[in-house]
């Protein structure tokens, strides 16, 4: 067993995005998203490979200049020499590279490093540097003895058509040398480095991406580093062989080992489970035969229900799946504005990404038409390829009520898909400065959510039953889903004082159903935990319950005017103390899920139910 405390940090890259479907009876369904590949290494190399003469180091220094597509890690030099007696001392500098092409004198990346060289290929271990670039750069080579004849190997290149080799003669100073130096860096893409530092004005960018994104959420990445247009050596990639999924029965707890499958997998269903009971799963990315791991996923909660009730999950979107551009804003968030019907769960935010890099995920409720005060207590988060990534939240306990902001704080490099439409849900925080509406934008931020998807049990007699609607049902709102077996369904219109046939049912309102023979069902739905009718009353009114179990009680109701309910007695139609095809009525304090009932409202107005 082993005791997780919280995140782990480790070199090797875990699985993200883990999330626990708790809506099957009998198993926990579990879903991941890879851990990224690392990116073992890339070399740069301008040279055919064949060494067709040599430069002579006694004739002046010899520079070579590198052009990394994207910001990197300088890992080694290796650079091949002939000479008639070895070992020979040589020396290494790095420079930036000035406006005419040039070894740059002023910027010097790396200060001259001394080391012994041998015929044939050399290496210098540049990664003790730490040296990180993110424009070109020269290698600089020089003698580091008094002892004549070192000859630094360049290609049999004539006529190079981008010159990047060159010797310093005293006279002429750089001069192009006839064919490319045989050197070569070898650098690691900073995909996977630390966070940038923002410095600078910040401004927001919005920027063209590639059409054509899919609106399917997917969990592809892209591992190597986008083609170049000059020669390089294939990207070397280490991906885990294995993942292995951890199992408490508490959290914090102890977790035992549930399975190992293979890295090539995403998911992953767990029948050991007793219905009814919680468990807490964590997954970690296996490398190198089990030799290392990674550090540990977010831990995620899942339940096995038994069969009186399930789970539903949904995912709120206000975007079309096709992007129209992206956007970097260092430092800002950026945000959408959701809202629910239905009392939910917040279980991950899905964010596209058009441009990697660091994000911290961000949560907002409304307050009074704009975000409020951030829930979220995240940090940040390295999203290292674009398209679709997913962040698990659920572990918060974020229940959804209402109108709540999604958004993402952006380092320098990140950059978030959106779609620019006349009618956006979009919102903007940046720097130091309030909150914007942006409201030709959606930002491509989605939220997976839980309901919570009971089964209303319904228990008609014979004859007339008053009844309601504790469920939204999946089949819809039509009388004949709710009650198939029913040959006629009223409802009350508390304005004409008379009965009419529904065309659909209304959340919050009563009904009388006839049924002729004695029944049994159930109807699997959304639970309502809230409704809202806008003119209930005067007189009489026919009322309904929620979906809570043990009912809700009179501090459940909101009154606008606050004196449109009288005594708050109500009153309920009971078949079940009776025979034949005639009830009883009895008076109620509690409103019990599937009932309905009659109650006097001294006025007209709102009238709201919550549990």
């Amino acid at each position: 067993m082993l005791l997780i405390a919280g995140a782990l940090l480790a070199q090797w890259p875990a699985p993200s995005g883990l999330v626990a479907y708790s809506f099957y009876t009998d198993h926990v369904g579990l879903e991941w998203m890879p851990a990224p590949p690392i990116v073992v290494s890339d070399t740069l190399k301008y040279d055919d490979g064949n060494a067709a003469t040599g430069m002579d180091l006694d004739s002046g220094m010899v520079a070579i200049r590198f052009t990394p597509e994207e910001p990197c890690s300088i890992l080694s030099i290796r650079f091949r020499l002939h000479t008639m007696l070895d070992p020979r001392g040589i020396n290494l500098t790095m420079y930036g590279v000035n406006a005419m092409g040039l070894p740059d004198l002023s910027n010097l990346i790396m200060p001259t490093r001394y080391r012994s060289a041998y015929v044939g290929w050399n290496e210098f271990n540049a990664g003790v540097e730490g040296l990180a670039v993110d424009e070109e750069f020269f290698v600089r080579f020089s003698k580091g003895d008094t002892l004549p004849q070192m000859y630094m190997m360049i290609d049999s290149t004539t006529t190079p058509s981008d010159l990047r080799s060159y010797q310093y003669h005293y006279m002429y100073g750089w001069r192009a040398l006839p064919g490319d130096l045989l050197v070569r860096a070898e650098v690691i893409y900073l995909d996977s480095g630390t966070r940038a530092t923002l410095t600078g004005t910040v401004v927001k960018n919005v920027y063209d991406i590639e059409p054509g994104f899919s609106e399917v959420f997917t969990r592809s990445y892209h591992p190597a580093p986008s083609p170049r247009t000059r020669p390089s050596e294939i990207t070397s990639l280490i991906t885990p062989d294995t993942y292995t999924l951890y199992r408490a029965n508490t959290y914090p707890g102890a977790f035992s080992m549930l399975a190992s499958v293979p890295g090539s997998l995403t998911t992953y269903d767990d029948f050991t489970v007793t219905p009814g009971q919680t468990y807490y799963y964590t997954i970690r990315a296996d490398y190198d035969s089990g030799a290392h791991h990674s550090g540990f996923a977010d831990t995620v909660a899942g339940t096995a229900y038994p069969d009186v009730a399930t789970l539903v999950y949904d995912t709120l979107r206000y975007d079309d799946g096709i992007p129209s551009a992206g956007v970097s804003f260092p430092g800002a968030v950026v945000a959408n504005k959701f809202s629910v019907d239905t009392r939910c769960k917040l279980i991950a935010i899905d964010y596209h990404i058009s441009n990697p890099g660091f994000g911290s995920p961000k949560f907002y409720w409304d307050d009074r038409g704009e975000p409020g005060d951030e829930i979220l207590d995240y940090g940040d988060y390295l999203l290292n390829s674009t398209g679709w990534a997913r962040i698990n939240v659920a572990m918060q306990n974020i229940i959804l009520d209402g109108e709540f902001y999604l958004g993402l704080e952006l380092d320098h490099a990140l950059g978030l898909s959106l779609k620019a439409s006349s009618y956006g849900s979009g919102w903007d925080l940046p720097p130091g400065e309030p909150w914007t509406e942006v409201p030709d934008t959606t930002y491509f931020i989605r939220a997976l959510i839980q309901y919570a998807d009971s089964n209303a049990h319904y228990y008609l007699y014979p004859g007339w039953n008053a009844v309601s609607l504790p469920v939204l049902p999946h089949g819809g709102l039509s009388p004949s889903v709710a009650f198939p077996t029913a040959e006629f369904v009223y409802g009350w219109d508390a304005d004409s004082l008379s009965y009419f046939a529904p065309d659909n049912l209304v959340p919050g309102k009563g009904y009388f159903v006839y049924v002729p023979n004695e029944v049994s069902y159930r109807v699997s739905g959304v639970p309502i935990h809230t409704y809202t009718l806008m003119n209930a009353g005067p007189g009489w009114d026919f009322i309904g319950g929620l979906s809570a179990y043990e009912g809700i009680d009179t501090t459940g109701i909101t009154e606008i005017p606050e004196t449109i309910v009288g005594t708050r007695i109500f009153y309920y139609y009971n078949r079940s103390h009776s025979s034949g095809s005639s009830g009883s009525y009895e008076i109620r304090r509690r409103f019990m899920p599937g009932e309905a009932y009659w109650m006097l409202f001294d006025d007209e107005g709102l009238f709201r139910l919550s549990e």
